[in-house]
């Protein structure tokens, strides 16, 4: 059972490596594997607009009232993670019936 997070704060520094990361343990207890992105989205590393985000998945910033809109660049790095996300379920998958032919 993969699974994945997004998340969305007020403020930078506001916990979003924090929520994902309590995130964790829940998803152990409940028999899960956690999918992060990582690194492998190169715009993740963009310091030229304020954005959310980060190695453990996609996010965004809300803004103090929760007015702000989800910038192109935090939308462009959930697209990935849902992308990168199937790419590992598929791979588990074919690992998986890989596993059950051998027997």
């Amino acid at each position: 059972k993969p699974a994945g997070v997004f998340f969305t704060t007020a403020t930078q520094g506001g916990g979003q490596e924090t929520t994902a990361l309590t995130f964790v343990p829940f998803l152990a207890h409940m028999g899960m594997l956690f999918v992060p992105t990582g690194y492998s989205f190169p715009q993740q590393m963009n310091m030229e607009e304020v954005h959310g985000g980060s190695a453990y998945g996609a996010g965004a910033y809300a803004g103090p009232t929760g007015a702000r809109p989800v910038s192109a660049l935090e939308k462009a790095m959930a697209r990935h993670q849902g992308e990168y996300f199937t790419k590992v379920v598929a791979a588990l998958k074919a690992g998986r019936a890989a596993l059950s032919s051998s027997k």
